[in-house]
């Protein structure tokens, strides 16, 4: 699992079909960052070991238009340093290169290149692991403005672990997809999307058995069908509302199951320095989506955050995840909860270009298998520049 407080630069792609969506951003935005890190219990074990990291990050954002064509590149390395388990260091490049092209006032096109990249939780594997995503994605849609738009297109995601012990959870997923979305005057949303595609494990053979807990081994690979509504409601300027729900069903031989994919999310302006946000959402991954694979995922999350002065920002927020393990997930069957908080982060700007941050973090999980008992406490302080 990924350690929020760890995972920043996150690349969010917009999906706009105005063409003046651009223009309030500046073409180029260039960054650096570094930050010192420390965790009270690195390696998520009954019995504490504290550690402490070092990040340097550098990123480049370029979002420019031309005439009727959007280009977007964005590129962001960062390198950890370990103060003790200098085997864990690693460089992380993530990207993404996106071109959004509008043909004429009723058809456009999109292509889109991401990469993500992250280190998997030392709970779940205590040696050294780089998960690499590679998704592309193509798409083509017919309409516009505050109209009935029709859209289709195809995507490819590639999943590869670094090492290889963890090679059998690599995966490849191609899939089509169609969607029907109505946009009104003050941008809410309303869509329909049908996907289907097939997942390949091209390892799955692979046996691994770190903490002499067998993974599942055999035929992961699925067929799949997917059916989701997407909606997100402008309920003022200062509230909005945003829920997905689907319905997936997989074909295969240890990945043969139907199941629903939820979430919702609200955010709202509470006065001009206040705001709040909050959500929920639940998750039935496949066996071997994740390190762990758990058959149920809930989230539900709050946050806030406060502009104290012009200069000084104050936010909080906290977390509850429950975790299902049964049937093929490894271990016995049981139920985990993770209780993660924020209790406060402090952003002080002197300039546009310029910010020093704090943050401050709280982790307790509580499962029925001892080893997987843990607490921490977290704390990351940083200088950041951006141009």
């Amino acid at each position: 699992m990924r350690k929020a407080w760890l995972n920043i630069g996150t690349f969010l792609l917009c999906a706009p079909l105005a063409y003046n969506v651009s223009a309030q951003r500046d073409p180029l935005v260039l960054g650096v960052s570094l930050q010192h890190m420390w965790d009270s219990n690195y390696a998520h074990t009954p019995e504490k070991n504290s550690e402490r990291i070092a990040l340097l990050t550098a990123f480049i954002d370029v979002d420019k238009t031309f005439s009727s064509q959007r280009v977007i590149a964005r590129w962001n390395g960062r390198r950890y340093e370990h103060d003790r388990r200098t085997d864990l260091d690693a460089t992380l490049h993530n990207g993404q290169f996106a071109l959004k092209s509008h043909w004429t006032n009723r058809f456009q096109s999109e292509i889109e290149l991401t990469r993500d990249s992250y280190a998997i939780d030392q709970l779940e594997f205590r040696d050294k692991d780089i998960v690499k995503n590679d998704d592309a994605t193509v798409k083509i849609g017919y309409g516009g403005g505050h109209k009935l738009t029709l859209s289709g297109g195809v995507r490819q995601v590639r999943q590869i672990h670094s090492n290889e012990q963890m090679q059998g959870l690599n995966f490849e997923d191609e899939e089509g997809f169609v969607e029907v979305a109505y946009r009104t005057g003050i941008k809410s949303t309303l869509a329909a999307r049908v996907r289907s595609g097939e997942r390949h494990y091209p390892n799955d053979h692979l046996r691994i058995t770190p903490d002499d807990l067998e993974r599942v081994a055999g035929d992961l690979d699925f067929d799949y069908e997917q059916v989701e509504v997407e909606g997100v409601w402008i309920a003022s300027p200062k509230t909005s509302f945003s829920t997905t729900l689907a319905y997936f069903a997989r074909e295969g031989v240890i990945n043969n199951s139907d199941g629903l994919l939820v979430s919702t999310e609200a955010n709202w302006e509470m006065t001009p320095k206040v705001q709040l946000s909050g959500g929920y959402s639940f998750r039935q991954p496949a066996v071997g989506e994740t390190s762990d694979s758990p058959a149920d995922i809930h989230l539900l999350y709050v946050d806030a955050s406060w502009q104290w002065t012009a200069k000084i920002s104050v936010g909080t927020g906290a977390r509850i995840i429950e975790h299902r393990y049964e049937g093929l997930s490894p271990g016995p069957n049981r139920n985990e909860s993770l209780y993660n908080a924020t209790p406060l982060k402090v952003t002080y700007a002197p300039t546009e270009s310029i910010s020093l941050r704090l943050t401050t973090g709280w982790t307790d999980r509580q499962s029925s298998l001892d080893y997987r008992n843990y607490t921490s406490a977290e704390a990351s302080v940083g200088a950041f520049f951006r141009y």
